[in-house]
C-alpha cells in the first residue's frame, strides 16, 4: 500500500460527517470554511511482532473548525471528536493513540489525533502446480 493509499484509505474508513471537508495530504488552508481534516503521513515503521512485510503507519489527523467563536468551535469539535474517537474503536486496521487540542493558525480550534495503520505486503497469486506425467 503506498503513501497515497494509505492516506485515502483512512479517508474512506473514518465515519466523517458528509458536509467536513478532507484535505489528504500535508497542505494547510489559509482560510477554513468548513469542519476540515487533514491527513498527514507521517512515519513508517517495521512491526516487528508480525511476518515480514506488515508495516505500521502513522498518520496525524488535524480536525480544524471554522468558527470564529472560540466557545462554540470548541463545543461543536469536542462532540465531533469523540464521536469519531469512539467510530475508531474496535477497527481492525486502525488505532490511536492520543489527541491534542491546539489552535490552528492562532486562530481556528483543532484537535491533532494520532492514528496508525496496519497494513502488510498483499500475498503473490500462487502458481497452480503443474501435472508431471510419469
Amino acid at each position: 500500500m503506498s503513501d497515497e493509499s494509505v492516506r485515502h484509505y483512512l479517508a474512506a474508513e473514518l465515519a466523517l460527517p458528509a458536509d467536513w471537508a478532507v484535505i489528504p495530504e500535508q497542505r494547510f488552508p489559509e482560510t477554513i470554511a468548513k469542519t476540515t481534516v487533514v491527513l498527514q503521513h507521517t512515519r513508517i515503521e517495521k512491526l516487528p511482532e508480525a511476518p515480514i512485510g506488515h508495516l505500521r503507519h502513522t498518520i496525524e489527523l488535524s480536525v480544524i473548525d471554522p468558527r470564529q467563536d472560540i466557545a462554540k468551535a470548541e463545543d461543536a469539535l469536542d462532540d465531533a471528536l469523540v464521536t469519531l474517537i469512539q467510530s475508531l474503536d474496535g477497527h481492525p486496521a486502525i488505532n490511536w493513540t492520543g489527541a491534542e487540542k491546539t489552535m490552528h493558525r492562532d486562530t481556528y480550534v483543532a484537535w491533532n489525533l494520532t492514528l496508525t495503520v496496519i497494513t502488510s505486503t498483499p500475498e503473490p497469486d500462487e502458481e497452480p502446480d503443474e501435472e508431471t506425467e510419469e
